[in-house]
C-alpha cells in the first residue's frame, strides 16, 4: 500500500487539499487557509485494487484539491473553470464512520463538515453563490490516515 503525506484541510471553504509544492486559490476568496486547527494533516492511500474503499478521486492541478474524478461534470473549480487532474494518480478513500467528511454533488469536492456549529459552506456549484449540496453521500473516513 502507498500514498502521499499532505493533505490538509481547508478551515474557509472545507474541502481536502495537497499542500507540498503549492496553496492552491480557495472559493471563498484568496489562498486555502490550513493554518491552525484547520490544518490537520492527512495520508492519502493512491489506488489499488487490495484496498477497501471508493477510488477515482483526483488531485487537482489548479486548486489542490482532491474531487472525484468519475464524476459528470468533474466539479467548478476555485481557479476557474472543472477540475483538471494533476496526474496519472488516483487515490482511494475510505467509507466508514468518522463524521463529517462528505462528497459535494455539484463541485465534486471531498468537504469536511463536521463543525459543531453545524455551518455550511460555499460552493462554486450551479450559480456560482450555493452552498455545498452532500445529497446522497455517504460518510468518508481518513480515521488512521491523520498525522498531526
Amino acid at each position: 500500500m502507498s500514498g502521499q503525506y499532505e493533505w490538509r484541510w481547508c478551515k474557509k471553504c472545507g474541502t481536502l487539499n495537497y499542500t507540498h509544492n503549492t496553496i492552491g486559490p480557495c472559493r471563498v476568496g484568496g489562498v486555502h487557509d490550513t493554518s491552525g486547527t484547520g490544518g490537520s494533516g492527512y495520508y492519502l492511500n493512491y489506488d489499488d485494487s487490495d484496498e477497501a474503499g471508493q477510488s477515482n478521486w483526483n488531485l487537482c492541478s489548479k486548486c489542490q484539491e482532491l474531487f472525484y474524478a468519475a464524476g459528470i461534470p468533474k466539479g467548478l473549480c476555485a481557479g476557474g473553470g472543472e477540475h483538471q487532474s494533476a496526474n496519472d494518480d488516483s487515490y482511494t478513500v475510505m467509507v466508514g464512520t468518522q463524521p463529517g467528511w462528505r462528497h459535494c454533488n455539484q463541485c465534486q469536492a471531498l468537504v469536511y463538515n463536521g463543525h459543531a456549529s453545524g455551518e455550511s459552506l460555499p460552493c462554486p456549484g450551479p450559480g456560482g453563490q450555493g452552498m455545498h449540496n452532500f445529497g446522497g453521500s455517504g460518510e468518508y473516513c481518513l480515521t488512521g490516515s491523520h498525522y498531526g
